[in-house]
């Protein structure tokens, strides 16, 4: 078996203005007479203007989603389509929506179609779907042969999509740099280009996240599409997606993921996006790693979007027995933290997650103390 298999991306990826027109380009060209959309109710109304008035020579059908990619999910929309005879599946929404569909080609072997209507997160351009039990509690997840066949981004829905979504999917894309960091280290990826390419997207990631992130929400804020925006717009779905499109397990999700993935175990954290859980993970994992500095630059870069940094904003509280409960989830046996060259423990992420909560606590003493409430 190899060590890594490189998915680099999509087959075709379009971004711009009205660049939903090509669908019927796509699906003349791919002789596809019938399609399946499965779509967010939310979505769907945000994407139908930039949609083509009619799809010429395709028969499309519109299935709304159900709000998780569940096995249940994913065996019905499946099953409707061998049913009724569709020849590829769309997907219309977020992450989850996406997820959705990739599993559902992958399964069907059947051509897959994205269209995002959130920035946050890198789902529609890698080619693995994370699947979560119809509770919301995190499941599995699986990594396919390939990424979608097309991919359209629409600037303009993007654009007026929600903010906090835009926000979430910053912390998500910041993570690509912190969780690979220890791993794409230059003696390992020595002549090896694909690992090469993964490490320099990862650092691209850190470095325009942290220089214009904040900066760039605020442009969304004031409704104002600058360049700026539409760089950290791409950095978060294409570039966080080249990370572990290049680098296979070495990319794509250790400490901080694992972190996310435990927190889903409590329904306290179910209604809060997965980049604001995740960003909560690359403080434990930079704690884990001793890094308490650049835990500290990453914990105001996060206060500063209004983005939890302790237990008490994500709902849970600072006691025994939750912290136990997270640090148990992180080192399951088949998580990615173990690909860090640390010794992860039960009790080393125990003590980290303490750690975080001391982090919070010494900097609002530190703003008493300078008189910044």
């Amino acid at each position: 078996m190899p060590d890594f298999i490189s998915r680099v991306g999509p087959q075709q990826y379009i971004a711009g203005n009205h660049v939903y027109k090509y669908l019927n380009d796509y699906f003349r060209n791919n002789s596809i007479k019938k399609a399946l959309v499965l779509h967010g109710e939310k979505a769907l109304l945000a994407a139908k203007k930039y949609l083509p008035d009619s799809f010429l020579a395709t028969k499309v059908q519109y299935r709304k989603f159900s709000g998780e990619c569940s096995p249940n999910e994913i065996t019905g929309v499946a099953a409707q389509i061998i049913n009724e005879g569709f020849q590829a599946i769309v997907g219309i929404g977020g992450g989850k929506v996406l997820d959705t569909v990739k599993s559902v080609a992958d399964r069907l072997r059947i051509p897959l179609i994205l269209l995002p209507t959130l920035v946050s997160n890198c789902a529609p351009w890698s080619s693995l779907s994370v699947h979560y039990h119809t509770d919301g509690k995190f499941l599995d997840f699986d990594t396919y042969e390939h990424s979608a066949d097309l991919l359209l981004l629409e600037e303009n829905v993007l654009f007026d999509s929600p903010k906090a979504y835009f926000v979430a999917g910053l912390a998500d894309t910041l993570a690509k740099y912190y969780e690979s960091e220890l791993i794409l280290t230059e003696e390992f990826i020595h002549g090896k280009t694909a690992l090469e390419h993964a490490a320099y997207f990862a650092k691209r990631c850190q470095r325009i996240i942290l220089g214009q992130g904040i900066q760039a929400t605020v442009d969304m804020e004031k409704h104002i599409k600058t360049k700026r925006w539409l760089e950290v717009a791409e950095t978060v779905i294409v570039t966080g997606g080249l990370v572990g499109g290049f680098s296979d397990q070495y990319g794509r999700a250790t400490g901080a993921h694992s972190i996310h993935d435990a927190l889903t175990q409590f329904p306290e954290t179910h209604a809060i996006l997965h980049g604001l859980k995740v960003g909560y993970g690359i403080l434990v994992q930079l704690v884990l790693e001793h890094k308490l500095e650049e835990a500290k630059e990453v914990l105001i870069w996060l206060r500063t979007l209004n983005l939890p940094t302790n237990l008490a904003e994500l709902g849970l509280e600072n006691r025994f027995e939750i912290k136990e409960k997270i640090a148990a989830a992180a080192v399951r046996k088949d998580k990615m933290i173990h690909l860090l060259p640390l010794n992860v423990s039960k009790e080393a992420v125990y003590e980290a997650v303490t750690g975080v909560e001391e982090l919070n606590d010494n900097f609002l003493r530190e703003r008493e103390q300078n008189g910044v409430f």
